[in-house]
């Protein structure tokens, strides 16, 4: 059994963390709850073979709006949730704020991460605005228990100062994840189109879990037996 520690990550269920004498070791190669996707084996390599999902919003509105990625349960207040298509009416003459989601709809991928908790490993923001560039990422867990708080990722943090292109980053690195009790919402500035690379690592996939534990079981001579 992996020891749980209550005072380790914010989460509505305090009760996650490895226990660091018995897994300092541990890398998630060989875990058949974890996948990594492709070619890919642990944690080491995730950011390497990340999967990506790329997101395009565009404010025909001339104020700002505030979005929320992923499919936290209760989203920041002063935010909306991405939906595919119109998600934000227009404001006087504007458009309002539409979402296109690539391979698939953001709706697919929003509930697909409800299901399956996922890392954000890496962010590519792309936009036509230099100003989106100046707004942060503001990350936080939702708990019906207690107000976890939230914290801030400044996108400007991950600029070089040799960068030629003010209005394309890319965030490395994250250690984020996309599930239903944690909430990442952006600003993004009026009248602004904005592409989001979202590039994800480990997924904890029950639906894979299972298929692989069902083949392994072919192993058994009881299971063998009883299909006889």
């Amino acid at each position: 059994m992996i020891k749980l520690d209550s005072d380790s990550q914010p989460y509505a269920f305090n009760d996650a963390t490895l226990d660091d004498a018995t897994f300092s070791e541990y890398t998630g190669f060989g875990d058949d709850q974890l996948d990594f996707g492709g070619d890919q084996v642990d944690f080491a390599s995730e950011l390497a073979g990340a999967r990506s999902f790329q997101l395009v919003l565009q404010n025909g509105n001339a104020t700002i709006a505030r979005v929320s990625l992923g499919a936290a349960m209760i989203p920041l207040p002063g935010t909306t949730q991405i939906s595919e298509g119109l998600f934000i009416q227009p404001v006087g003459t504007g458009t309002g704020v539409i979402a296109t989601g690539s391979p698939e709809s953001y709706d697919f991928l929003k509930k697909f991460i409800e299901r399956n908790p996922s890392r954000l490993v890496a962010l590519k923001v792309l936009s036509d605005n230099e100003l989106q560039l100046a707004q942060s990422l503001v990350v936080r867990h939702v708990s019906p228990f207690e107000n976890l708080g939230s914290r801030q990722i400044p996108l400007a943090s991950f600029t070089r100062e040799s960068a030629f292109n003010v209005k394309m980053l890319t965030l490395k690195n994250l250690d984020l994840q996309l599930d239903n009790q944690t909430d990442i919402s952006l600003a993004i500035p009026g009248n602004t189109t904005t592409t989001l690379t979202l590039y994800v690592g480990a997924i904890l996939n029950n639906s894979k879990t299972l298929a692989a534990r069902a083949s392994l079981s072919k192993r058994s001579a009881a299971v063998q037996a009883s299909k006889i």
